[in-house]
């Protein structure tokens, strides 16, 4: 039977709704006094992130328009298969969380699956917010995966329970915008070299237009189980150089406006396909 609350054809109990739990009724949220974080101060969480890991993975080499001209040539067929070496060396092997981010960062190139393991990861490392923040990674289903940073101490709770398993919980960005409890929510997407708040929705559609890329946006967005807390594993990475040098670059982003706010803005294709082809 759909679910009583929002008729949703796809569960059999109320409790197991992914569109009303863990959001809309988050026994977590309405009993606990998390401050709220401004959205700009999130934003520029978001816009940090993005910056860090693409100073270390720069380029989304399978978005056709970015690599238009270029998609026959013998680097990107080369780097195309190096993507895939590295994620077969990953799935052989039994990496420690340390060893999995530093292996994708060191290898300088990655789709956005890499790409969003990276920002919440590195999310865990960021000193923590004055109020609790959580890096959450949602896919558009079997198409395009990002983060979302957000206060809802449910959802975060709900991914890393035991047995919890990956469902729909909305059919769109805009759907997903209407969540009380995600009000002032950013949408982190370094794919499309772009930070957004989630009430800016249209907006960061527009600038995924200028990539050609908002075929792979269409379908229902879907709950990951890959979720992290700001600050939740401060530690020492002596050990991870490569680490080290991202969060340098987080760092760096986060003191200085100028470079943060670009990301905030979106980084045009044109500027990203001058960058690429003239250090390919």
């Amino acid at each position: 039977m759909p679910c009583p609350k929002c008729r949703n054809p796809l569960v059999d109990t109320f409790s197991d709704c992914l569109r009303c739990f863990p959001f809309s009724d988050s026994v977590y949220y309405k009993n606990s006094a998390i401050k709220q974080l401004h959205d700009e101060s999130i934003l520029k969480t978001g816009s940090s992130l993005s910056y860090a890991v693409r100073q270390m993975i720069p380029y989304s080499e399978n978005i056709k328009a970015l690599i238009r001209g270029r998609d026959n040539s013998p680097v990107w067929n080369e780097r195309r298969d190096l993507v895939y070496s590295k994620r077969s060396e990953r799935s052989s092997g039994k990496f420690h969380v340390d060893a999995k981010l530093s292996h994708i960062l060191s290898s300088g190139v990655g789709y956005c699956g890499e790409i969003a393991y990276c920002v919440v990861e590195l999310a865990k490392m960021i000193p923590p917010l004055n109020g609790e923040l959580y890096a959450t990674e949602l896919r558009f289903y079997d198409s395009h995966c990002f983060i979302l940073l957000h206060q809802d101490r449910g959802t975060h709770d709900a991914v890393n329970s035991q047995g919890f398993e990956s469902g729909e919980i909305v059919k769109d960005l805009k759907e997903l915008s209407e969540i009380t409890e995600l009000r002032n929510a950013v949408i982190v997407d370094p794919w499309v070299y772009k930070s957004t708040k989630l009430t800016d929705w249209k907006r960061h559609m527009d600038h995924v237009n200028t990539f050609d890329a908002s075929v792979y946006y269409r379908t229902r967005v879907w709950l990951q189980n890959n979720s992290g807390m700001l600050g939740e594993m401060l530690r020492n990475t002596d050990g991870h150089a490569i680490i080290k040098e991202a969060m340098k670059h987080c760092s760096y982003a986060l003191s200085n406006r100028s470079v943060w706010s670009e990301y905030a803005n979106g980084m045009p294709l044109h500027s990203i396909r001058k960058k690429m082809f003239g250090s390919w």
